[in-house]
């Protein structure tokens, strides 16, 4: 058994991990070298971008390990989601002007963003059925077939570490994107609705507005 490194706290970034993670916390845990092992391979896998002083993480998990990658292929870190800031490598997604990752800062705000971005990408590939279930089914294939999970993580810098600002652990991801598409077939200009909810104080600070609202989506 070894203790808890940053890798492994990527792996499965449980409460017990944020704890550990943190150098004000308890006593790390320990996990076995199988899991240590693992972990070294994670970062990959590792959706993330930098705003200002803070660190915002998603990343796909499932129980199943084929299910995960075959997903991180469709919407994960293999997908047309995925970029590189060459420059400063700050980011590793959010690169498309037209979408809504890149104006994401709040964790829910990410989380909404994520959704709406990979459901252009699904539908990109997917042809056009009239049926609905029958294009839900297409559309989502095994991505629901099996549990699967968006992990987000956000994290702000305190002395020479981090402090985890939030944890979201989601497993709707049908319920996510039905909402999604609901909302098209409505005609609402989904990017529209989301800048409309962006505001700031008489000091050019963001408030959390946006992120208490969409929080309540889910």
């Amino acid at each position: 058994m070894s203790e808890i490194s940053q890798p492994s706290f990527l792996l499965f970034a449980s409460k017990n991990a944020a704890l550990s993670f943190h150098t004000e916390g308890n006593r790390p845990a320990k996990i076995c070298w199988e899991c240590e092992f693992i972990s070294k391979f994670t970062i990959d896998i590792i959706n993330y971008k930098r705003d200002g002083d803070d660190l915002s993480i998603l990343l796909l998990n499932s129980p199943n390990l084929q299910h995960n990658i075959d997903n991180q292929r469709k919407i994960g870190s293999s997908s047309a989601l995925r970029a590189i800031d060459e420059d400063y490598f700050y980011r590793n997604i959010g690169f498309d002007d037209k979408g809504l990752i890149n104006k994401a800062r709040m964790p829910y705000e990410l989380l909404w963003a994520y959704f709406v971005d990979t459901y252009s990408i699904l539908k990109s590939n997917t042809q056009i059925i009239e049926d609905e279930e029958d294009f839900f089914s297409q559309l989502l294939g095994e991505i629901i077939s099996i549990p699967l999970e968006i992990i987000v993580i956000s994290l702000g810098e305190k002395g020479q570490t981090f402090i985890t600002k939030e944890l979201i652990f989601y497993n709707d991801v049908g319920y996510a994107y039905r909402l999604i598409s609901h909302l098209l077939e409505g005609n609402v200009n989904i990017n529209s609705f989301y800048n409309s909810l962006y505001e700031v104080d008489n000091k050019g600070n963001l408030l959390p507005s946006r992120n208490k609202v969409l929080k309540k989506t889910y």
